[in-house]
């Protein structure tokens, strides 16, 4: 399952001027879990941050597991070069978990 989703924004307080995303998700039979990877480039929009930053890269690897038929956890890591938020860094990793409910 391939992906691909971009943006462009001139001003207007949004986080990126330009962002683009590109990935696959891959599950090896029908039933079981999501395995993804995700990549991103993005320009940092000037008018919110105040400041020319340097383009952010960004790296996802996920895996959705269905729990029950109306529940889903997603663990991921992200590993961004460059983060908008905090430009003293050159890197930052975080990890996360999402969780989708359906009643």
């Amino acid at each position: 399952m391939p992906f691909l989703r971009g943006g462009w924004a001139h001003e207007g307080g949004s986080l990126y001027e330009t962002s683009i995303t590109t990935g696959f998700g891959y599950t090896p039979r029908p039933g079981q879990s999501l395995l993804g990877l995700g990549v991103n480039w993005n320009r940092p929009n000037a008018s919110t941050y105040g400041a020319s930053l340097d383009d952010q890269y960004s790296l996802e690897l996920f895996q959705q597991l269905q729990l029950t038929e109306g529940v889903e956890i997603t663990p991921n890591v992200q590993v961004i070069r460059s983060p908008a938020l905090e430009p003293s860094d050159d890197w930052s990793v975080f990890f996360g978990l999402r969780l989708r409910a359906a009643l």
